[in-house]
């Protein structure tokens, strides 16, 4: 039973963990996301690590631009090809999943996009899961952009976009790998940069 990160909740309800180990259930698996809190965030700038910033102004000042965008085909491209490459794995959904989703939730599941020179370099797949959390689902990048630091600009006004909607936190995923096994270092550091902190993501197991 995987249970739903705390920053989910509107309300405390920890019985259900208390009733888990009380009746023989174990953690089985631990992993790590990053999240960041917004609700008193003036200055995102304020959050972040100056290189963070250097590399978002970096997008911005050679033409890169973040937009919400429909074209998940070519998202789906990319992430697939992302996968293969760096983890020798596929998503998580098929492309006819996510498309089957998209247009059930069509508000509940957003894209945004860094372009460049109007190719798609990078994006995020957005699930909006209830009114407090922006949880990145799908994360991926051009490996062929990456010196444009698009990312880095995505994840910016991705936070923008939750302080004016009034969301509380910025769900960016776990950073571990091997069910918790091992700390992706690299990927953690890049999302601490924004601000962000570790969210403990449990699994709990009852052997019958």
């Amino acid at each position: 039973m995987k249970m739903v990160p705390r920053i989910y909740h509107s309300w405390p309800s920890d019985e259900i963990d208390f009733s888990l180990r009380y009746y023989g259930f174990s953690p089985e698996i631990s992993e790590l996301a990053t999240a960041l809190p917004l609700k008193n965030i003036e200055n995102i700038e304020l959050q972040m690590e100056k290189n963070a910033i250097r590399n978002r102004n970096k997008a911005i000042n050679s033409g890169v631009i973040v937009k919400e965008s429909n074209d998940l085909a070519e998202f789906w491209k990319m992430l697939e090809s992302n996968l293969i490459k760096r983890h020798n794995t596929f998503p998580t959904h098929t492309y006819n999943e996510i498309l089957d989703l998209t247009n059930r939730f069509p508000e509940k599941i957003k894209l945004f996009s860094a372009f460049y020179e109007e190719k798609m370099i990078a994006g995020v797949l957005v699930f909006i899961l209830n009114n407090r959390v922006l949880n990145c689902f799908y994360i991926c990048h051009d490996e062929k952009f990456q010196h444009l630091r698009p990312l880095n600009l995505v994840f910016s006004t991705l936070i923008q976009l939750g302080i004016n909607e009034g969301f509380h936190f910025v769900d960016w995923g776990i950073s571990t790998e091997n069910k918790g096994k091992a700390v992706n270092q690299g990927l953690f550091k890049f999302k601490e940069g924004f601000g962000g902190r570790g969210v403990l993501r449990e699994t709990y197991r009852l052997t019958l």
